[in-house]
């Protein structure tokens, strides 16, 4: 979705991809019919090297860097073994542009002084992706349901569709629910 969406508003997408299935899943993206460009402008397979994420965005920048990163998990050190294959804070930093804005989904990132530093320098700014935080403030609950409702619109409309690996029956969801409830980042759809 958040490729669609960024698609709709005109803004050129780079992503990543952890597996060869997600590698082809995000390949195939392809815009309304009579539009030629595809919706992602470059797929970057991180799961061969993860090393190769600067140099693939720069190349593909011309050495600007990108305006916006949002991430789906940040790994904090080096010998994190378990989340090897999510792209290091400083290689998310090493992405931005000038004036730049990180988005992270990590609940608990710690950013280090030469980190803030190379921040600071590039006028970017980090802010994090808590929808705890959206729906617990009620000051903040009607600009939420203001997003909802436009996404739902969008998708109504035919704008937006969702991109799923796979619908579950409705007979195994409650073996879904139990998988999504020990894996938190995974997601699971139910075919009623």
């Amino acid at each position: 979705m958040c490729v669609q969406l960024a698609c709709h508003h005109g803004v050129k997408v780079l992503t990543t991809a952890h597996s060869q299935p997600q590698q082809a899943l995000l390949e195939q993206l392809r815009p309304s019919v009579g539009v030629q460009d595809p919706l992602v402008a470059r797929v970057i397979p991180v799961y061969k090297e993860p090393s190769e994420l600067l140099a693939a965005v720069m190349e593909e920048t011309g050495g600007l860097g990108v305006d916006i990163v949002v991430d789906s998990g940040v790994r904090l050190h080096e010998g994190e073994e378990e989340e090897k294959l999510l792209p290091h804070k400083h290689d998310l930093i090493g992405v931005l542009g000038v004036g730049g804005h990180w988005v992270t989904s990590h609940p608990d990132l710690q950013l280090d002084p030469p980190d803030c530093r190379l921040l600071h320098l590039k006028s970017a700014s980090l802010s994090f992706l808590n929808p705890e935080i959206w729906t617990a403030s009620a000051a903040q609950q009607g600009r939420y349901l203001h997003i909802l409702k436009d996404i739902v619109e969008k998708m109504s409309a035919g704008v937006l569709r969702p991109q799923t690996d796979e619908a579950v029956p409705l007979y195994e969801a409650t073996v879904a629910m139990e998988t999504v409830q020990r894996h938190p980042k995974k997601k699971a759809v139910v075919q009623l």
